[in-house]
Order: C-alpha cells, then sequence, then structure tokens
C-alpha cells in the first residue's frame, strides 16, 4: 500500500476516465523498480565497493588486454562521487613490449557513468590523472613514442571512447619532448594541466603549461570543436584560443616550424582562430613583440623592427578575402616610429558570370613607412627597387577605394584620399615634389584636384634643368578628363609663392599623340627674383643660353611679369607659328647683369626684360659699373637655339673706375699688372661694344675707347703724379693703345705715347726731365740736401700679362752732388744713370726686381715681394766702387771696395734717415776700405765682413788697425762681444763721437751690454796695453763691473754705474813708472819716474762714455813718490806745470836756477782732492823735495780750465847754507866749524833760514796762461816774458 502522499499526487495526476487503472499500473511498477535500484545500490555501497580491492588482479588482467601492454597497479580501492562509484588507483605501471617499466601514474581516479549500464561498455563520468611524466618522442625515422609507447598507432575506437568519456583531467604533468628528427635539445613543459569535456558532438579542451622561463611565459590554449561521430577531422569546425604573455619566437625555432624564418622575435600573443570543415577560414590576434628580425621569403631583405603592436585579422569563405589591422604600430629598425594604421581590405573573386571586385579603406597611413618594408616583402621582381626609386612620403589620412573587373586591370574604379605631406622622387616623365596636401576623386572618366603646398616643391626633371623647385605657398584647382585615349587637363585656379616668386596662373593642358602636346596657359607674377630666371626656362631653350641666364643674372627682381604660352609644345619656342606665341615681359630694377666671364657686372639696373619666342632682350634705362652711371646698354640674344649676345653701353664717370673696369676684365689679365697700379682722380667718358658668343666665351670680341681730360694720374705704385693729364685709351681683345696723351710730371711737362706691340706687350713711352728739388718734395731725404739741378728723363714703361717694367735712363748732365765719395759730382759732369724696375704678377705675391747702376760708381740689385704694408726685399746687393753685385742667398748685403770710405761723412749726410732704432737696413756687409773712418776714427785697409741673424750681427775685423771677432745684438739697448787682438784707434776730428750710447723715444739714454776684451789697445798711436772692460744694463740704468787697462808700467781699474741719467765711478791707479805711464797716455816728459797710488770716485751727469766736466763731482787721494817733474812750460802741462814751479819768481838774494832749472825733484807728493760741479778743491796738496817744500790750496775749474791757488814755497836752505859752511874750507870759503855751527843751529832755531826764504803766492786765470802773484817773502825780479810778477 503506498504512502498517502503518493496517493495523493497520484490522485491529481492521474486522468479521469477508463484509463486510470493502466497508468496506476505503470506508476506502481516504476516504484517498485526504484525500490529495487536502492537495494542495489545499497548492496554496491556496502557489500562490493569496501571490498574493491580484491579484484585488483582482475582490473590488472582486464586493462591490459585492453591496451594490450602489461599494467601494474600498485593500490586499487572505491568510493562513492556522489550516487557515482569511484575507483582510486594508485602507483599504476605501464610496462613497455620487453616488459620494462614505461610509464608510470601516481594517482588514477575515475568515476563511473550510470551510462555504462545503457552503452553496455565503460563510461566515465571524470578520469582524472595526478603528475604524471610523460615523455613524448621522435625518432630520426618520424616515429613518434609516448614514454616508450607508439603514439598515434591506436585505432578510431580508441579516440572514439576518448571523446565519449564526459570529462578528462591531466593535473601537474612534466612533458619532456625530445626530437630526435630535428637534433633539437629536450624541451621540458612543467606543470602541464589538460582538461577536456565531451559533450555529445561537442568538444572542449583547456591546455596550461610551463615552458623553460628563457623559452616563453605559462601557456594558454583552449579551444571548442564541433564534429560527428566519425569523428572526421574534415567536418570539425569549432574555435580555438591561444596566448602567451611573452614567448622567444627565434629561441623555439628549434622545435616548432614557423613559416618564416625568424632570427629575432619576443613578445606576447593573444591568437584567436575560426575553422570549419577541419580548415581555418579567420584568425585574429592581439600581439606586441619587439626586436623582430624576420625573413619572409627567400631574395629578401630581413624585416627587422624594434617594436610590432596591434590587432589584425583575417578571413577567407566562399571566395572572399578580408584582411583587417586596427592601431597597427610599428617602429622600424632605424628608430622611425610608424603611427597606428588602419585598413582593411576586401576581394570577392569572380565566379561565373559575377565579376572581380574589391575595395580598400585606410585610415593614417604612413607611405614612407610602408614603401620602406616593400624591401622585407616577397614583391614581384623589381616592385621593391622601383618604389624606392620613387622615395614616397607623406601620410594618407583617409582612402578609400573601390573597384570591379578582372584583377590587375579593373573595368570601373573609383579613389577618394586626403592626404597631407605627400612627396615622391620623380622618375623619367613623371613629376615628382615634397609636401603636397589636400584631396583627389577621381574615377576611370576623370577626376578633379584640390591641391595645397606649405614649404614642399615640386620636380619636373623633364621640363626644367633645375629639376626640383621649392615652394613656400600654393593653391592648385582643376580637373581632368580621359577620353578616347587622350587626356585634358584644366587648371582652374593656381597661386603660388616662393623663394623666387609670386604669382598665380589659369590654363589648359591636351595631349596630342605622342607628343608633348597643346598648351594654353597665361601666368602673372607679382614678385620675381632675377637671379631665378634661369631656373624656369624649359629644357628646351639651349643649355648655354640656360647657363649665361643663370650666371649672368644675379640680382635684381622684376615687377608686374606677364607669360603667355600657347601652341603646340613640339614646335616651340614657336619661331615662324603664328599660331604659337611665347611671351614674357617684365619690369625690371636693381638687376646685376654678367654679361660675359671675367667681365665687371653692371648693377643697379632699371629697364625691361622681354622674352618673344626665340629671342631675348634687356635694355638698361640706368645702371652702373662700380661708381660710374651707364646708360643706354643693351642686351639682346635673337635667336636663344644659338646663343650669341651682343651688348653695347655707355658709361661716365671717375676715371679710377674705368681703371677698375678695365682690370676686372679680361683686358687687365692679357696686357698686364700695368692698369692695376695706375691710381687716378678725376672724370672720362667710356663706349663699349661686346660680342659673346655663349657657347664659348672665351671668343668674345670687344672694342671700346676711353676719354679723360684733366686727371691726374699715378701710373705706378708710389710714383709722382702725372697732374692735368688728358688723352684717351683705346682697347680690343687684343690691343690696347694710349694715341697721345700729356701732363705735368714733377714740374714739368711730359708726353706719353703707347701702343700694343706684336709680343702682344703695350710699350709706354715718356719723355720730359727731372728737377732734384721736386724729387726732394716728392720722397724726403737728407740726400736731397746735397743735390741740385734738373736732368732730361727718358722713361720706357712695357706692360706684359703678368708683368710690367719700368726703364729710365738719364746723363745726370746739369745735376751737382756734393754726397761723399762715390757719389759726388759737378752739374757739367756726364754720369750715365740706368734704371731697369721690373713688377711681376705670376703667383699669389706680386714680386719687384731693381737694377740699376753709376758705370764706375756703384752698382744696386733688388729683389722684393709687396705687402699690404709695402715693399720687402728678400734679395738685393749695394755694391760701391768694384764690389760684386750676385745676390747674396738671403736679405740685403752692402759691399764695398774702396780707397777711402768716410761713415761719418754718410752719417752727417743721411742724418738719422733709414734707421731703425739704431739698427742698419743691411743683413750683410762685405767693407774693404783703404781709409775707414767711423766715430771720428781712423782704420787703415781696414776690412769687416759680417752676417745679420735676426738682431744678431756676427762678424770679424780684418787689418792692422783691429782684428778679431765681433759680435752685436740690436734687440733692446744692444749687445756688443768682442775678442780682439788688435784695437788702434786714430783720431782724424775733434768731434766727441756718442761711440756706445743712444737715446730712446723718452730720451732716456741707454747703454748696450759690452763685454770687450782686447789684447793690444791702442789709441793715437800710443800703446796702452790691455784692455778689459765689461758692463751690463739694469732697467734704465747701467752697471759698470769692470774697466781695466793694464801693461808693464802701471793699471788703472775702473768700476760704478749708470744711474738716474748720472754716472758713478770708482777707481783705483797704480803705478810703477808714472812717468812712463804718463807718456802712454799722451803726456810724456810732464815726469820722471815715480810710483804712484790714487784712489777715489767720481760722478758726472750723462753716460760713462762722455764725461762732462761741468757737473763732474767726486773724491780721491793721490800719493807719489822718488819722482821728478820735468821741466816744461805751461800749456800741455795745465796743472801740473804749476807743479814744477819754474814759473814762480826766482829767489832775490839765493841763486836757485841749479836747483829748479831741470826740474824739480820730488820725495813724496800727497793730497786729497773734492770735486763739485766740474770745481776741484784742495787743503792739503804738500810736495816735499830735496829742493823744497810746497804747500798748495785752492780750486781748480775743469770745465772753464781756470784756476785759484795759493801756493807756499819754502826751499830746504839750513842744509844747503850749513853744507856751504861745511864745505868752505875745501873751497876756500868758509870754515868747516863754521858750517857746523850753522846747520846745528838751523835745525835748534826751526830752520829760521828756511822761513826766512819762504814764498807765498796766488795763481790765478786760465790753464793756458796762469797769472802767479805774489803774496809774501822775499822780492822777486822781474823776468822778462815770463808770468812772473
Amino acid at each position: 500500500m503506498l504512502p498517502s502522499y503518493f496517493r495523493f499526487q497520484l490522485s491529481r495526476l492521474a486522468p479521469a476516465g477508463p484509463r486510470t487503472q493502466w497508468v496506476r499500473l505503470v506508476f506502481r511498477l516504476a516504484v517498485a523498480a526504484y525500490f529495487v535500484a536502492g537495494l542495489g545500490l545499497l548492496a554496491a555501497r556496502y557489500l562490493v565497493l569496501p571490498h574493491a580491492g580484491e579484484w585488483r588482479p582482475e582490473v590488472e588482467r582486464q586493462v591490459s588486454r585492453v591496451i594490450g601492454l602489461p599494467v601494474a597497479i600498485a593500490h586499487l580501492d572505491a568510493d562513492w562521487d556522489g550516487l557515482r562509484p569511484r575507483l582510486r588507483l594508485r602507483g599504476v605501471t605501464l610496462h613497455d613490449a620487453s616488459g620494462h617499466p614505461a610509464l608510470r601514474l601516481a594517482a588514477v581516479d575515475a568515476s563511473l557513468s550510470w551510462r555504462s549500464i545503457v552503452a553496455g561498455a565503460i563510461r566515465l563520468r571524470r578520469l582524472t590523472i595526478d603528475r604524471p611524466e610523460l615523455t613524448l618522442l621522435r625518432r630520426p625515422d618520424g616515429r613518434v613514442e609516448l614514454s616508450g609507447f607508439p603514439a598515434g598507432s591506436g585505432d578510431a575506437a580508441d579516440l572514439k571512447w576518448v571523446f565519449e568519456q564526459p570529462a578528462i583531467v591531466i593535473r601537474n604533468a612534466r612533458l619532456t619532448w625530445i626530437d630526435s628528427q630535428r637534433g633539437a635539445d629536450p624541451l621540458v613543459l612543467e606543470q602541464l594541466n589538460l582538461r577536456l569535456e565531451n559533450s555529445d558532438n561537442s568538444h572542449r579542451f583547456g591546455i596550461t603549461a610551463v615552458p623553460p622561463r628563457t623559452l616563453a611565459s605559462p601557456i594558454d590554449l583552449r579551444g571548442r570543436l564541433d564534429g560527428d561521430a566519425s569523428l572526421t577531422p574534415t567536418r570539425w569546425s569549432g574555435e580555438i584560443f591561444a596566448s602567451v604573455d611573452r614567448a622567444d619566437l627565434a629561441r623555439s625555432a628549434q622545435w616548432v616550424d614557423w613559416p618564416v624564418h625568424v632570427a629575432a622575435a619576443v613578445g606576447g600573443l593573444r591568437l584567436w582562430v575560426s575553422v570549419a570543415d577541419g580548415q581555418p577560414v579567420a584568425a585574429a590576434a592581439d600581439l606586441a613583440f619587439r626586436d623582430v628580425s624576420v625573413t619572409l621569403a627567400r631574395d629578401v631583405l630581413p624585416l627587422e623592427l624594434k617594436r610590432l603592436a596591434g590587432h589584425v585579422e583575417g578571413s577567407q569563405r566562399g571566395g572572399t578575402l578580408k584582411l583587417l589591422a586596427r592601431q597597427l604600430a610599428v617602429q622600424t629598425g632605424e628608430g622611425r616610429a610608424v603611427r597606428p594604421v588602419s585598413f582593411s581590405i576586401e576581394h570577392i573573386a569572380g565566379r561565373d558570370k559575377r565579376e572581380a571586385q574589391g575595395k580598400f579603406t585606410g585610415r593614417q597611413l604612413d607611405v614612407p613607412a610602408l614603401a620602406a618594408l616593400a624591401r622585407h616583402l616577397p614583391l614581384p621582381q623589381g616592385w621593391a627597387q622601383r618604389l624606392a626609386a620613387f622615395a614616397p612620403q607623406g601620410v594618407f589620412e583617409q582612402m578609400d577605394l573601390s573597384w570591379r573587373g578582372e584583377d590587375g586591370v579593373p573595368a570601373t574604379y573609383h579613389a577618394a584620399a586626403r592626404f597631407s605631406g605627400l612627396g615622391a622622387a620623380p622618375q623619367g616623365l613623371l613629376p615628382g615634389g615634397q609636401g603636397w596636401a589636400g584631396t583627389v576623386d577621381l574615377d576611370e572618366r576623370g577626376g578633379r584636384f584640390d591641391l595645397r603646398v606649405n614649404k614642399g616643391s615640386i620636380a619636373l626633371p623633364a621640363v626644367f634643368e633645375d629639376g626640383e623647385i621649392p615652394i613656400d605657398q600654393a593653391e592648385f584647382a582643376g580637373d581632368w578628363e580621359l577620353r578616347g585615349g587622350e587626356a585634358s587637363v584644366r587648371l582652374k585656379q593656381g597661386r603660388f609663392s616662393n623663394a623666387d616668386a609670386a604669382g598665380s596662373a589659369s590654363g589648359v593642358w591636351h595631349s596630342r599623340g605622342d607628343g608633348p602636346g597643346v598648351i594654353d596657359l597665361e601666368a602673372r607674377l607679382g614678385h620675381a627674383q632675377g637671379r631665378a630666371v634661369w631656373r624656369y626656362m624649359p629644357l628646351v631653350v639651349a643649355a648655354d643660353v640656360r647657363h649665361w641666364l643663370r650666371d649672368a643674372i644675379s640680382e635684381g627682381v622684376a615687377d608686374d611679369a606677364k607669360l603667355v604660352l600657347k601652341g603646340d609644345l613640339a614646335r616651340f619656342p614657336f619661331v615662324g607659328d603664328p599660331s604659337g606665341a611665347f611671351t614674357v615681359d617684365a619690369r625690371v630694377k636693381g638687376v646685376r647683369l654678367m654679361y660675359a666671364p671675367d667681365w665687371p657686372a653692371i648693377d643697379a639696373i632699371e629697364g625691361t626684360l622681354k622674352f618673344d619666342r626665340a629671342r631675348m632682350e634687356i635694355h638698361a634705362d640706368r645702371g652702373a659699373v662700380f661708381d660710374a652711371k651707364v646708360s643706354q646698354v643693351h642686351a639682346v640674344i635673337p635667336d636663344l637655339d644659338h646663343g650669341m649676345l651682343a651688348l653695347e653701353g655707355r658709361a661716365a664717370g671717375p676715371t679710377r673706375e674705368f681703371l677698375r673696369f678695365v682690370n676686372a676684365s679680361p683686358i687687365g689679365n692679357k696686357f698686364g699688372y700695368f692698369t692695376r697700379g695706375v691710381e687716378a682722380v678725376g672724370d672720362g667718358a667710356l663706349k663699349l661694344h661686346l660680342a659673346v658668343p655663349l657657347a664659348d666665351a672665351a671668343k668674345t670680341t670687344t672694342s671700346g675707347e676711353f676719354q679723360f681730360t684733366n686727371n691726374r694720374l699715378r701710373l705706378l705704385p708710389r710714383f709722382p703724379l702725372l697732374e692735368s693729364a688728358n688723352g684717351r685709351f683705346a682697347f680690343t681683345e687684343s690691343r690696347f693703345a694710349i694715341p697721345d696723351a700729356s701732363g705735368i710730371f714733377m714740374g714739368t711737362p711730359v708726353r706719353v705715347r703707347g701702343d700694343t706691340r706684336r709680343d702682344g706687350a703695350v710699350d709706354i713711352e715718356a719723355r720730359g726731365s727731372v728737377a732734384m728739388r721736386q724729387l726732394a718734395l716728392q720722397f724726403p731725404s737728407p740726400l736731397w740736401d746735397h743735390l741740385a739741378g734738373e736732368t732730361p728723363v727718358t722713361a720706357h714703361v712695357v706692360a706684359r700679362e703678368h708683368d710690367v717694367s719700368l726703364g729710365l735712363e738719364s746723363s745726370l748732365l746739369g745735376v751737382a752732388s756734393s754726397l761723399p765719395d762715390p757719389f759726388n759730382k759737378s752739374a757739367g759732369q756726364a754720369q750715365p744713370m740706368k734704371l731697369d724696375w721690373r713688377w711681376f704678377n705670376g703667383g699669389p705675391l706680386t714680386r719687384q726686381s731693381v737694377e740699376g747702376s753709376l758705370p764706375g760708381r756703384a752698382r744696386v740689385r733688388l729683389d722684393l715681394n709687396e705687402a699690404a704694408d709695402g715693399a720687402h726685399v728678400t734679395q738685393g746687393v749695394l755694391a760701391l766702387g768694384d764690389a760684386d753685385t750676385a745676390l747674396p742667398a738671403r736679405g740685403l748685403a752692402l759691399r764695398a771696395r774702396l780707397g777711402r770710405l768716410d761713415l761719418d761723412a754718410w752719417a752727417s749726410a743721411l742724418g738719422h734717415a733709414g734707421t731703425d732704432e739704431g739698427a742698419p737696413p743691411f743683413d750683410s756687409l762685405d767693407v774693404q776700405a783703404g781709409d775707414l773712418v767711423l766715430k771720428g776714427l781712423r782704420f787703415h785697409d781696414q776690412g769687416l765682413v759680417a752676417q745679420r741673424d735676426g738682431s744678431l750681427w756676427n762678424g770679424q775685423l780684418k787689418g792692422p788697425a783691429a782684428a778679431g771677432e765681433l759680435s752685436i745684438d740690436t734687440r733692446g739697448a744692444g749687445r756688443i762681444n768682442a775678442r780682439l787682438s788688435r784695437l788702434a784707434l786714430l783720431p782724424v776730428t775733434r768731434v766727441r763721437e756718442r761711440v756706445l750710447a743712444e737715446r730712446n723715444a723718452q730720451g732716456v739714454v741707454r747703454m748696450p751690454q759690452i763685454d770687450v776684451r782686447v789684447a793690444s789697445f791702442a789709441h793715437s798711436a800710443r800703446e796702452l796695453g790691455a784692455l778689459s772692460l765689461h758692463g751690463a744694463p739694469d732697467g734704465d740704468d747701467w752697471l759698470l763691473d769692470q774697466l781695466t787697462l793694464s801693461n808693464d808700467d802701471g793699471k788703472i781699474s775702473m768700476s760704478g754705474a749708470y744711474l738716474f741719467g748720472r754716472t758713478r765711478l770708482r777707481f783705483e791707479l797704480d803705478a810703477r813708472d808714472a812717468g812712463a805711464l804718463l807718456g802712454r797716455l799722451g803726456h810724456a816728459g810732464l815726469l820722471r819716474r815715480g810710483e804712484v797710488n790714487a784712489k777715489g770716485s767720481l760722478d758726472w751727469k750723462g753716460p760713462p762714455e762722455a764725461p762732462d766736466l761741468a757737473s763732474l763731482s767726486g773724491q780721491f787721494e793721490l800719493k807719489v813718490e822718488a819722482g821728478q817733474f820735468s821741466k816744461f812750460e805751461p800749456g800741455m802741462g795745465r796743472l801740473l806745470g804749476v807743479f814744477s814751479l819754474q814759473s814762480l819768481p826766482r829767489r832775490a838774494t839765493l841763486d836757485f836756477r841749479d836747483i829748479f832749472s831741470e826740474g824739480f825733484a820730488f820725495d813724496t807728493v800727497s793730497g786729497s782732492m773734492k770735486i763739485s760741479a766740474g770745481v776741484l778743491r784742495t787743503d792739503d796738496l804738500a810736495i816735499r823735495g830735496p829742493a823744497a817744500r810746497v804747500r798748495m790750496q785752492g780750486s781748480v775749474d775743469l770745465a772753464a780750465e781756470t784756476q785759484q791757488l795759493t801756493v807756499q814755497v819754502q826751499p830746504t836752505l839750513s842744509e844747503t847754507v850749513a853744507l856751504g859752511a861745511a864745505l868752505g874750507p875745501a873751497i876756500g870759503t868758509l870754515n868747516p866749524a863754521v858750517g857746523l855751527v850753522a846747520f846745528l843751529a838751523q835745525k835748534v832755531l826751526s830752520d829760521p833760514i828756511e822761513h826766512m826764504f819762504s814764498y807765498e803766492y796766488a795763481v790765478d786765470g786760465s790753464w793756458a796762461e796762469p797769472r802767479v802773484r805774489k803774496l809774501s817773502g822775499a822780492p822777486a825780479r822781474a823776468q822778462p816774458n815770463r808770468s812772473e810778477p
């Protein structure tokens, strides 16, 4: 009996009527089956499954039988998966055919499906395999094995069983792939998970795995495939998805065959693939790769990209191919980033009667980047090269293209595009350009265009020589039409501007057969640059004409220019074709016209420029050549196909501008350097005609004439002016002439004529005279003070291509010279003079040569180079007498072979002219003179050879008066070094010469450093001994380290300094024989014998070499022993004459002549002297001798040669009287005793006798005539003709 609940439910569901009993019967059977199944389930759960392990051997046999290989199961148990029984196997081992373990499964869980009862075979709800370690091996012969078991050899039943299981799961597997056929390294996939879900004919799968980190990040592969029960792959359809965040495609190439060669590629990929009937029909991918290097086909360059990212799609179904890309970004290997591109392509193949058709849509297409990829794509042969030759530029911001018809030759098409920055290189007749923007809409019947250019260009190499024309701004609008194989292009409106011109144009062009077509074009230029005219001359104009326009017009502008071009272009420039027209009319200003090569340009032209068919004319109303005004200039090319330029014109202005014109033209190059040196003040007028073959400008012919009046001309550089010059110059391309010219040259009239000789040189002759006073005015020099008179002169100027020569000839009659020998002459004496002066201009420097001669007196040769600061001598010689005139290796040489050379006389004649801080202008000296006079000294038969190296002179003195080595450095104050074996100075004048010192610009006396040693020194024929002199400057001062003069009789030593304009000396004199030493010094006979010692110091204003007595100061002490003053008259002795006492009054009563008559002998002379302002003063000068004692005090004026002295003379009479008394008996005069008593009394009474005869005198007056007055003592007798009172 059923429970009440079930009965209630059945009563509600059971239908009413007669069939109610059957329903109840069926229901009761079902309930019974339910309870039977429940009882069976309970029995299996509690009676069967707990004992499943007992069935393990039977399970091993059954599984081994199914798979055909031994299987071992370590543990088997069972439990429930919900209401489904589940078997759990542990330690499952599969053995290979040889019985060796091949595959071990750690755990296998299988949940049985109740469908197995219905199917009559094992059906699993879920099969789970944990942690299997699998090895997949491909042998060299291609056989594949899975862990030792053949893979892929099972029958369809095995696969069908797999795809009939609801779920199969492999977890945490480890798969090792070994490809022996490829020889690749083993590939290990860790953490491999597989899930396969089957539902009837629908199959879903998912695989994840972790490859080596160096190869890729974890891989995710999923999919859904639908197929029928036959499991035939060609009937499968569905979708597959693959994802990897990072993969190294190049590294994976050893395991995977990529469709292209991948050298490098690292990045991520998400891929969706749609499959239909076993074939992929659509795919989509999100990709992001970096450092890509792939080769898409053989014989193409690798494609290298720094970055590749974006979304791409593709599909092919039923003959329809679709490709799509969105935001595809590329960065090339060179680092160029291509803006993201989006495009789509659809192509429908023709079938049956349906035509093929297609369409393309693109956005932001980077043309150069896409063109650059062509080198890496497998395009037909030559396409990539042709595309690269076009060098396309720019961006198609939008492009829509559709076509219908056979592929490659569409019957109809339509295209619309908007672009910017578009450009391409011209190819053949196809134009090119850069920077174009705008829109184009076209189809097979024609189209329209709207173009703009901003800072771009257009390239028309088939039309213009300078193929690419820059464009600053331009707008062009028009359309074209294609009909019957002919084309027609209409420019409705065009405006353009660039650096060359600005204007507008409109017109129509029609094609005509194979010819260039027919054109009807008008253009107006509001502003055009003259320098660009040639650029817009089409190539049909002769090349020499175009090039002449390019070179001839370099400046200027044209206003309101109008161009008309009409007719069949094959007949351009339409000569003899009345239906055609080519005209250009323009008003020009500021034009610079270089009408012929090497000729001066005409500047600032204002006039007209006109082209009329093949004729070109330039008419200048006004212009200028340099600073000369030109007018009526007419330049014509009658036929542009046969370029011959004819130019005529006139100019008026300063003559110097005409000379500039000549010098800058081929005339100046042909007729030499002469006109380049001419200077002019004044005006003139020029007429000129030129005929220039443009194809060979070197054959230009010319004729012209220049007329000048009352000009001032300087014909040669640094020459005097030709005043009041009148005449004319005539010239052609081969002749330059001066038919007649006249003027005033240095105050005298001169006539000038000239013409071109047969050898091409221009010969100009001038006749006149020259006055010395005029030369003195033109070339100031002290020399002219010694020249007077006037002499006739003939001059010849010969000008060649690169040099000019000036020849002067004169007899010098009428010229008197008071210059020293060898240039002294009278006015009536004829002395031929010749001078040849040449200018050479054949190199980077202008060179000059000068040769002149005064036969028998002097010759000169000079080579000079001109510079900005004047001409400089490179080689030269001045030869006096019969000296050699060969040029030295460098510099200027002075050579002389004369009987007498008075350098003092030449110094007086020249003054300071030509000196440079005292340095001579010569670089070498070779002088030999019978008598050489220098600084007041005469050197007999003297020779001097010296060479200058910069500021240093080194030389040798050869002769009896001076011999040895000499070195002089002229830098600064200078330096003199001399080592002489002999130096004998013989004065010839009383003029005191400054030998060593010079004054600088501030007037400060400068003295050189001196180091002189002379083994034998003589002065005025007096041998003075050895001389040593050493001194050096110290700033503006000068220090005398040593001055020594020594000989057998004595030695004089000095040292001191020249400080602040004064000389200070310390001296010491030691003489063994003072008389002989005075004799050496030129005062022989003043003193006999005597040993002298003197020490002191002196100073004076001025240099050491020129003592100034008026400023002399100092002091010294003197001591002389055992000598005798000789007998002489005052004069030469001067001051020493006082010491001789001969001019003092004679004793009145006693006769002392026997004592003083032959001079005064002394035992000592001693005293101290002081000098102040040239006045010597002494208070203690004492002379003691056997005859007398002398005391002297007072002063002596050394500059005025006067004295103020007081002299006290005390004869030693006591000894004389006593001696006489003692000797008296002998001579019968006195008693000896009386004499002895007298001598003793003299001493006891302090020489009363001497005091009795003591005298005092005053000495004054000049040294030459001293005046002596007795002040006290015995009277003296007057002496006639003596200086005694």
